[in-house]
């Protein structure tokens, strides 16, 4: 496997970029050693544990692909299924390729054991990450700021996990940091960050208004866990915003639109108090801090302009 890749970083005269996914916690640290020794930029997503790394360098896209961990969020993972011609190397504990088209794959390697070839392009690097300006992806930064240092952060799915990579601070605080990804991801979303924060001191879930509505019933075993400050997170914007870029939608009529994008005026203070949790609704950033121990639901009206 060693030899494979080495391989593959020699071949080509392509620019390199690394994508990583989610890694389990025993492949964090070998992965991080090899990615520092390579030098290649590297787009590291928040459920690698490596994101906030200063020594690992920001890269967008390259022509040459080496995919480590889980299948990525970002867009340009989904665009290379329309790139034959960009070549991918992965390595997954799965040893799937989580592409549907041709590329190469291997499901673990000795990281140390790879030699790094002399000569190898890279691709460019990311100038610094772009600031957040629509009021959801300010939220999303703010909320990296507010949580505690060392907690468990679940993030589910789609657009949270994507703001989360594209807008939470970069300060390294040993957040760690978990997710269910695209629409496979939103049923079970609360439960999942519930059997994660089981004996968690401190744990987070940021989560979109549909993805809370498809699992209201998930708070029933609150009682029976054993006591932590588990924040509910949910970032309501009315309905399935994700669903406004897609291209088939933008000539539909707009009673098409609305239905696609399952549209609604519910809040969720309702919810807390059917399962007597404490509810706050954050309406400035100042809201997220000083929240009361236990059990809180922290709805964020997403939409409303950010003060």
């Amino acid at each position: 496997a060693a030899a494979a890749l080495g391989e593959f970083l020699a071949a080509g005269s392509g620019e390199l970029v690394v994508l990583v996914g989610c890694l389990k916690p025993s492949w964090q640290d070998p992965v991080r050693g090899f990615l520092r020794r390579l030098g290649a930029p590297v787009w590291a997503e928040a459920s690698s544990g490596l994101r906030e790394d200063p020594e690992l360098r920001a890269g967008g896209r390259g022509t040459r692909v080496l995919r480590i961990g889980g299948v990525p969020s970002c867009r340009f993972w989904r665009d290379l299924e329309s790139l034959p011609e960009v070549p991918v190397f992965s390595v997954a504990p799965n040893g799937l390729p989580g592409l549907a088209r041709s590329s190469e794959v291997i499901a673990g390697v000795d990281w140390e054991a790879v030699s790094i070839p002399d000569g190898i392009r890279f691709a460019g690097l990311r100038e610094g990450d772009s600031p957040p300006i629509a009021p959801e992806a300010q939220w999303v930064r703010a909320l990296s700021m507010a949580v505690p240092a060392g907690a468990l952060v679940f993030l589910g799915n789609s657009l949270p996990i994507r703001e989360w990579n594209a807008f939470a601070c970069r300060e390294d605080r040993g957040l760690r940091c978990f997710a269910n990804r695209g629409a496979n991801g939103i049923d079970g979303t609360v439960s999942t960050f519930l059997g994660l924060a089981e004996g968690e001191p401190e744990a987070w879930l940021v989560a979109g208004d549909l993805t809370a509505i498809y699992d209201l019933a998930a708070p029933w075993p609150l009682q029976q866990m054993r006591p932590g400050n588990r924040r509910i997170v949910v970032l309501n914007n009315g309905g399935g915003m994700i669903f406004q870029s897609l291209p088939a939608l933008t000539s539909a009529p707009e009673r098409a639109r609305a239905l696609m994008e399952n549209r609604h005026g519910l809040t969720f203070e309702g919810w807390a108090a059917m399962w007597g949790l404490r509810y706050r609704c954050a309406r400035r950033p100042g809201d997220l801090l000083d929240l009361p121990p236990g059990d809180v639901v922290v709805e964020i009206p997403a939409t409303a302009p950010f003060n």
